[in-house]
């Protein structure tokens, strides 16, 4: 019987091998997961997939950042806490924002690839979409001859 539990016993060691990797990535705080898409992003020649439910739940994290800062700013709270949530609000906001910025870099400069490819324009957020249909209706008519430019005499 022991050799029955033991053997029991190293399938269920097997099992969890994939399992720590699970939660290794599990435990991973959301600020480095962005990290990880910021790095991803910059480095990707193409645009890739928008990391919407981790944006979403960052977005979330700054707000209560922020909501705590405030609060304990008004509070006779210890400033150097104060500031290291200070410096950690600042940090996961230049990394969103560097985020965001790269993807539109991306956009704006291979807008009509984009546009084109189905599998690109799949991999954009809705605001993305919309702002890459804007810019591409601005540009449409900023090309568009004037009859105003014609009517001038040279």
């Amino acid at each position: 019987m022991a050799s029955k539990s033991n053997t029991v016993e190293e399938e269920e060691e097997e099992l969890t091998l994939p399992t720590d990797e699970y939660e290794a990535l599990i435990s991973t705080t959301d600020v480095e997961l962005l990290k990880r898409a910021w790095r991803n992003e910059k480095s990707a020649p193409e645009i890739l997939r928008f990391e919407s439910d981790l944006i979403n739940r960052v977005t979330e994290q700054i707000q209560l950042m922020e909501e705590t800062v405030e609060e304990n700013s008004t509070d006779d709270a210890d400033p150097l806490s104060l500031s290291l949530y200070q410096m950690d609000l600042d940090r996961t906001l230049f990394l969103l924002r560097s985020y965001l910025r790269v993807r539109i870099q991306k956009i704006e400069k291979y807008m009509f690839h984009i546009r084109k490819t189905e599998e690109l324009w799949n991999r954009l957020s809705k605001e993305e979409k919309k702002f890459t249909r804007g810019k591409d209706y601005l540009l449409q008519f900023s090309f568009v001859p004037s009859k105003n430019l014609f009517s001038l005499q040279v």
